[in-house]
């Protein structure tokens, strides 16, 4: 594959030589929204790829250090402004954040219940249980938690009759075991650097994902951040910054992990640090079996990671702008507000960018200087890049082990050729070579990437259409791939994995809690599958028209079929012969 990979990156300059110079690293101020997608294209195409499943050593041994080197700068982390607006910023950050905490009836977390009800399982691996899925995870698996928290969960249980009953089953067959680490691991990001994760305790998790729900659902009616569709207004916001240089954009390296234990201490009211704290792991084990204490809060991996981080960032804008007298309008259904926060994803206006970075480095974040952007062209934001107002984003091609992932990485280079109008036919047509007779997995362009090939109607070869494809109402047969899920079936006192028999013991309470969290469905308890499997359906459209394309971002009056249909037959070379 890695051949693949180094033969498929010299088509995509030969695609690219005729509209770029291929000498400089990337776009400059002079370049052309084109010519800025081209060179975006060139940086990201194989900035992912990775043909293991697993990380390469070198990638993470590259992450731990980065970890490392983040645990230890939080250790030294004080309260050192050096000019007068910087304290006074700070105290106001504080004063906001107490706000936050504080509602008209006294804090957000009051008793540890609060998070209970409000919990939920993980979608992935906690540590000790049997499988990922939640009636696996919760009620036939041994839980496990932190000491001080195994008393708390039994005092949340109690209160529900249901739980209780299914809490004592699951105890009695499996125990509950006390750990004061989490796991630390690696998962892919890019090809130097691998992301690392840190696996929590089951019932860490529940009161965690408690206290993050808590706090999205605060950060709505206290700062107009709507978790749910923040990420639309700040590409929004990204792309008016491109053009107009109103607003710019702040990306922080390593900022899940730079939220240190003393930082936040000052910080945070007592009680908000003491929830914070008592649902935490306090070390984590490394893949070497090391145990290293945490001078962290949280990690990626922590449930309540992503809105503490929301909420401080906005906290920090909103000092500032209070303290430099901009107007700090927050979002509505409506409008996108004066500033966007999402995670570690902060846009603010122009004017303000300077003092807020400024306050995050006191406050122990590294804003990351390549991906932050406050003069020129070009802004980056919840997965958009633009440039002068033109999403220039490249295509990101992870792997191409399967039938689906050559599917993927194809739609993807003719999508990016419809929105920028720049064709790839010997990046395309390189693929299409491991496909075999591919004209058999032409299907519509709604359907999913990983479903076949996406074409529009006029591209379906005659041949292929008479054959088998057309009725006399108009419609057509197409063969689609669908994801194939692992299941456990409940069936006759049983769980069943396809036919086996897997388990004979039960716990009724625990599947009717599943059954009522959406976690059951026809009697089928789907579980997380690491290598996706497929399966091909027989589907029927009578819709297979050009006109309901998903939409492209183009010049204004410009046509996406057009644009689509034009970059199919470019790339398409040997499927538009036979057509």
């Amino acid at each position: 594959m890695h051949n693949l990979a180094d033969v498929l990156y010299q088509k995509l300059l030969l695609d690219l030589e005729s509209h770029i110079d291929l000498q400089p690293s990337g776009w400059t101020v002079d370049s052309t929204p084109k010519e800025a997608a081209c060179y975006a294209l060139r940086a990201s195409l194989l900035k992912k790829f990775n043909e293991l499943d697993n990380p390469p050593h070198d990638a993470c041994v590259a992450a731990l250090e980065k970890f490392r080197r983040v645990n230890e700068k939080c250790l030294k982390w004080e309260f050192c402004p050096e000019l007068r607006w910087e304290e006074e910023v700070l105290n106001l950050v504080r004063d906001t954040v107490a706000s936050f905490w504080y509602g008209d009836n006294g804090p957000l977390v009051s008793d540890y219940r609060q998070c209970f009800v409000e919990g939920k399982p993980g979608p992935g691996a906690s540590l000790g249980t049997r499988s990922k899925d939640f009636y696996s995870k919760f009620f036939d698996s041994a839980l496990s938690a932190t000491p001080d928290l195994i008393p708390t969960w039994d005092q949340c249980v109690v209160g529900n009759d249901l739980f209780y009953e299914a809490e004592l089953l699951r105890a009695v067959r499996h125990g509950t075991k006390a750990v004061t680490a989490s796991k630390y691991s690696f998962v892919n990001k890019t090809r130097t650097v691998a992301r690392g994760i840190c696996t929590e305790p089951s019932v860490n998790m529940w009161m965690q994902l408690g206290t993050g729900a808590i706090l999205t659902r605060r950060l709505k009616s206290f700062f107009g951040i709507d978790l749910s569709n923040q990420p639309d207004k700040n590409r929004e916001l990204a792309r008016q910054g491109s053009i107009f240089e109103s607003f710019a954009t702040i990306d922080l390296e390593s900022a899940s992990d730079s939220m240190s234990n003393k930082m936040l201490r000052w910080l945070l009211p007592r009680s908000f640090f003491g929830v914070l704290k008592s649902l935490r792991c306090p070390t984590t084990e490394l893949p070497s079996g090391e145990v290293l204490e945490l001078n962290m809060v949280s990690t990626m991996g922590n449930g309540f990671t992503f809105p503490l981080q929301t909420m401080i960032f906005s906290s920090v804008v909103m000092a500032v702008y209070k303290y430099f007298g901009l107007p700090f309008t927050r979002a509505t259904s409506c409008t996108l507000g004066s500033y966007g926060i999402f995670g570690d994803d902060i846009i603010v206006v122009t004017r303000a960018a300077h003092f807020v970075e400024r306050v995050l480095n006191l406050l122990g974040f590294v804003v990351n200087s390549d991906k932050s952007f406050v003069e020129g062209p070009f802004r980056e934001s919840c997965g958009a890049d633009y440039f002068l107002g033109f999403n220039v984003r490249g295509v990101y091609i992870k792997r191409l082990k399967t039938l689906q992932d050559l599917f993927v990485a194809i739609n993807l280079l003719n999508r990016w050729s419809a929105k920028s109008q720049v064709f790839l036919p010997e990046c395309v047509t390189y693929l299409l070579g491991f496909i075999r007779n591919p004209e058999r997995f032409l299907v519509p362009p709604y359907e999913d990437d990983a479903a076949g090939l996406h074409v529009p109607r006029r591209m379906i070869p005659n041949a292929y259409i008479n054959k088998s494809h057309r009725f006399h109402t108009g419609g057509h047969h197409y063969r689609s791939h669908v994801p194939h899920p692992s299941v456990l079936t409940v069936e006759d006192g049983v769980i069943l994995f396809g036919r086996r028999v897997e388990r004979t013991w039960i716990n009724n309470p625990g599947l009717l809690i599943t059954l009522l969290f959406g976690g059951i469905r026809r009697g089928r308890i789907t579980l997380r599958q690491q290598e996706v499997r497929y399966k091909t359906k027989r589907c029927f459209t009578s819709t297979w028209c050009d006109a309901i394309l998903r939409p492209l971002e183009e010049p204004p009056g410009a046509s996406s079929i057009k644009h689509f249909v034009n970059a199919c037959e470019t790339n398409f070379v040997s499927l538009v012969s036979e057509a």
